[in-house]
């Protein structure tokens, strides 16, 4: 796609907004245009927001991108790249390379860019079931059935047989209780973290050790309570 052209149009637009809106910044990466606002007044960055997002879509309408409305920031994507796409292509590359389907898949995310993962975790369960359907597969973006994503390299890879008499484990987590695609849902990080430790088969007290000096010396005083999972 013509990114350049997408910059030429979304770079000022960023920048007048970011302009009149003390604290936010502009960020150019390359494949990813974002305005964030997380460090200006949140009442102003959310009302700046609002009239930041529809026109970035008017003026990039030819284009075929994304507006993202995001924790604290505005992002312009490409529409058929998000996690998702990741997920799936590191899905399939294990499973070739091991030449057996991954035995055990957790997948977590606390935002909306998430959803994609979740997404694609699904489709490569489903993909197992009906290999020949597999075979032309095409990964499409979150809500947008109309567009596809051509896999490239990964979509020619050589898959395993899938065998149901192997046990396979996927579980999807969502951070915080929300509308989510996701099968399950913890509260907050504290939780990721007593989750990922009950699953390495550590104690609670390691993790939260281990938690403390990331986060320098946190005063958590819970470290033994144990993890639950919740249903969405």
């Amino acid at each position: 796609m013509d990114w350049e052209g997408v910059k030429a149009i979304a770079i000022p637009i960023m920048s007048k907004y970011a302009a009149r809106t003390n604290g936010s910044s502009l960020k150019v990466l390359d494949l990813s245009l974002s305005w964030s606002f997380f460090s200006s007044d949140p009442e102003w960055g959310d009302m700046q927001a609002r009239y930041i997002v529809p026109e970035l879509e008017e003026n990039l309408q030819a284009f075929d991108v994304q507006v993202v409305m995001l924790k604290g920031q505005v992002e312009v994507v490409p529409r058929r790249l998000h996690k998702g796409v990741v997920v799936k292509r590191l899905l399939r590359e294990v499973s070739a390379r091991d030449g057996k389907f991954p035995a055990f898949i957790m997948c977590i995310g606390d935002d909306k860019s998430d959803e994609p993962m979740f997404q694609e975790v699904f489709s490569f369960l489903g993909d197992q079931v009906a290999p020949e359907a597999a075979s032309q597969a095409e990964l499409l973006p979150l809500g947008d059935a109309t567009s596809s994503h051509h896999a490239g390299s990964s979509a020619d890879l050589e898959l395993p047989k899938f065998d149901p008499k192997e046990p396979q484990y996927a579980f999807t987590f969502t951070v915080g209780k929300k509308k989510s695609i996701a099968q399950q849902f913890v509260h907050d990080t504290l939780d990721v973290e007593r989750l990922l430790s009950t699953v390495a088969g550590t104690s609670h007290e390691d993790a939260k050790l281990r938690g403390e000096l990331a986060r320098s010396m946190s005063n958590e005083s819970d470290s033994r309570a144990s993890t639950t999972f919740y249903d969405l």
